[in-house]
Order: C-alpha cells, then structure tokens, then sequence
C-alpha cells in the first residue's frame, strides 16, 4: 500500500515600481517562499515476511531579491537564498518481529544567484522576458545512521553551481501588480559532495548535468507586486 501526501506553498514574491513598460532606474525588492511536506508508505506481506516503510520529508526555502533596471525593460538583480531538508526513513518487520535503527539525512543550502532579465512588450498588459541566471550554492549536513547524534553520524559538504536561461510570459493586471510564468529550458549544473571532509576517509562525488528541460515540473509561476 502507498500513500503520498504533498503540502506546498508557491513562491511568493512581493516587488515594486513595475508596469507594462518599466523605466530605467526602478528597483523591485521581494522574497520567494517555498514549503513542502511529503509522507510516503509502502508496505508489503508474504507467508515469510511482512514489513512497512515510511518516508518522511520536509523542506523550506527563504529567498529574498532584490532587481535595478539598468535601462528600459532590462533589469539586473541579485537573489540570497537558504534552504532546509530533512528525510527520515524507517523499515519496522512484522515476519519477523524486527525494526532496524531509522536514519535521518539533513541537508542545508545558501545560494547567490545573479540575475539578468530582459523584457519584450507585447503591449499594454503583457510582455515576455529572458532571463539568465548564474548561481552557487553552498551545502552542509548530516546523514544520521540511528536517527540521533552520535558517533556514527557522518557529516557531508559540498557545492551546486548552475546557470539557466528561463524565458517565461508576464502579465501586467495593473501598473504595479504582475503574474508570471517561467520555465527553466536550458541548463548546466554541477554538484559536488564530500563526506566526511575532517576525516581520514574523505569521499567526494561529483556530477555535471547539461540539458534541456521542457517538462511541466520546470514551470514556475510568481507574482509581482
């Protein structure tokens, strides 16, 4: 049996001094909010065995911004971010009666992410815009074998630089307020992990990811105030 249960809060970004043609020397200031709960259990039984699992996963993300339009339509901007996850996952046996320690992996991330955006009227209440984004992100956490400190705990470190090019469709309800739309198309991200870092047995995993997303789970929707 599986059961997936999803809480999430959109991001939500609050700005100003935005309309359908945007004059040069405006500043938006926002933050995006994102909140997500998943609970996830599967179970199976036989003559021999019978066990459950669950997953538990929470994450939170904070980030503010803050965009100045260098020229007409043409902003550039800066986003600070921090982020949260934390995943327990357990396994209690039924035949027979056995239930192993559960872990527990924490991860925390603080991201830069430079901006640029360039925006296309399309007339008075709608527009389209490009925008690049290049990012880094530093990563800590804990992978916890019994759930709970304790000498078997093994920390980790790392890194995630990314740059996208998100084009989106904007739309202007009043001269201050503004809806958008964008999805992350092209992208080239790299993630680095090391474990362990202070310890003799230090391992690091590195992976680089280039591609083209055109999948509704890369669309984000905004809005602009």
């Amino acid at each position: 049996m599986k059961k997936n249960v999803l809480v999430a809060l959109a991001g939500i970004v609050l700005s100003g001094c935005l309309q359908a043609q945007i004059a040069k020397g405006s500043i938006f200031t926002g933050v995006d909010v994102n909140y997500s709960s998943i609970v996830n259990s599967f179970s199976s039984s036989s003559a021999l065995t019978a066990y459950a699992t669950p997953l538990s996963q929470n994450s939170f993300s904070i980030t503010p911004e803050i965009g100045y339009f260098v020229a007409e339509d043409f902003v550039l901007g800066l986003s600070i971010g921090y982020s949260n996850s934390w995943e327990r996952v357990g396994t209690t046996y039924v035949i027979p009666p056995l239930t192993p320690p559960s872990t527990v992996t924490i991860t925390n991330g603080l991201s830069f992410t430079p901006y640029c955006r360039r925006y296309f009227n399309l007339g008075e209440k709608a527009a389209i815009f490009m925008q690049l984004n290049v990012g880094y992100t530093n990563t800590w956490g804990s992978y916890e074998p019994t759930g709970s400190s304790g000498p078997n705990d093994e920390l980790n470190s790392g890194y995630i630089f990314a740059v996208s090019l998100t084009p989106g469709l904007s739309y202007f309800i009043s001269n201050k307020v503004e809806l958008e739309a964008g999805i992350a198309v092209l992208g080239y991200t790299v993630t680095s992990t090391t474990s362990n870092p202070n310890s003799s047995d230090t391992q690091t995993n590195k992976v680089s990811n280039f591609g083209l997303n055109l999948s509704m789970s890369a669309i984000n929707f905004g809005f602009k105030y």
